[in-house]
């Protein structure tokens, strides 16, 4: 998972929160002391949602303590400890990452992942052994969405497939103390999480991928709309004498103007989906959490990438000029508070 599955703060109370968060900080927690502190560095809430989905679904109550850490050495936070979910969400986030890194140096050849990957390593050999099957479901599917990558595949539905299988082998393998059945809808669930995820990762990266010549899925199934736009974007731009940033943007923009409205189609259906699964589950606890991400936090995810180059002239906002400093460069990631999201911060909130 890439970063998008989060709740709605807004739209959480205060002791709800609290235990958003203390599911997260025990995932950090669990990945230091069980698979190293580098790996908290690959901290994200997608997994914290895992665990506290998974955890929603068991008949015991969390252990809940108060612990400190590095960066809040002062005040103690609530952690959720000992928990079998939150165990085994760490467990796939190493391996989902290991794969991920895989990818990269496959792909890229990139000395980034190259260093990144020793580190987890060691992990990845104790895992695979302990969840075979579900390794082997991961390393199939993989091998699908590379050569379907090669290909240049232009059916959405077909190049979504493989990581959907991905994220329904993480749902279906979880540990669970609750009837078996949840266990059939967590992987529906999870079967069209992944393709929710994988679309929006390919809007999201349109304008990299443009710019760099990678395969996006969404260039091949749209691949006229692509033409077209191309051509109306560098007409724009010589007649207003873009720079080459400029051009990118304004390429990007366009493009994303002329398929805005199936692209929503593709990932509000597949929410519908989500949606569908998890109103069959039977939670026990917590049921607030899991339901403002669901019903809030991903469509208001959705919206917020959809937004992106919606703006009548996308070169007018300062952010997108990159003389203006690294802060505003449009390739650079979101500056945020760390106390408001710990996620930027994987040591703060733990």
């Amino acid at each position: 998972m890439l970063g998008y599955v989060r709740a709605q703060k807004s739209e959480l109370k205060v002791r709800e929160y609290e235990m958003y968060n203390a599911y997260y900080c025990g995932l950090c927690k669990s990945l230091g002391e069980n698979h190293g502190q580098a790996a908290r560095m690959a901290l994200s809430y997608d997994f914290a949602f895992l665990a506290l989905l998974i955890d929603a679904l068991r008949d015991d109550e969390p252990v809940v303590e108060k612990e400190s850490c590095i960066a809040h050495h002062i005040k103690k936070r609530l952690v959720v400890r000992k928990n079998p979910a939150v165990d085994f969400a760490a467990d796939m986030m190493v391996l989902l990452v290991y794969y991920n890194l895989l990818d990269d140096i496959e792909d890229e050849n990139s000395l980034k992942a190259k260093a990144a990957i020793r580190a987890f390593k060691g992990s990845f050999e104790k895992l695979s052994g302990k969840y075979g099957q579900t390794c082997a479901k991961m390393e199939n599917a993989l091998s699908q969405l590379h050569r379907l990558e090669r290909e240049k595949c232009a059916v959405l539905d077909l190049v979504c497939e493989p990581f959907s299988e991905i994220m329904e082998a993480v749902f279906s393998q979880c540990p669970l103390s609750s009837a078996e059945e949840n266990r059939r809808q967590l992987a529906y669930l999870g079967r069209f999480l992944g393709k929710w995820i994988y679309l929006a990762d390919a809007w999201d990266d349109i304008e990299k991928d443009l710019q760099s010549g990678s395969y996006n899925p969404l260039f091949y199934r749209f691949s006229k709309e692509l033409e077209e736009s191309l051509q109306e974007a560098d007409r724009i731009s010589n007649e207003q004498t873009d720079a080459s940033w400029q051009q990118d943007i304004r390429r990007a923009s366009v493009f994303r103007e002329r398929i805005r409205e199936k692209v929503s189609f593709s990932m509000t259906s597949a929410l519908a989906e989500v949606s569908k699964a998890f109103e069959l589950l039977e939670i026990r606890k917590n049921r607030e959490i899991p339901e403002n991400i669901i019903y809030i936090g991903l469509l208001s995810m959705t919206d917020s990438l959809l937004e992106k180059g919606k703006e009548k002239d996308p070169l007018s906002e300062p952010e997108n000029n990159p003389e203006a400093g690294p802060e505003n460069d449009p390739e650079a990631e979101p500056e945020t508070d760390p106390e408001a999201e710990p996620e930027n911060n994987p040591a703060a909130e733990s």
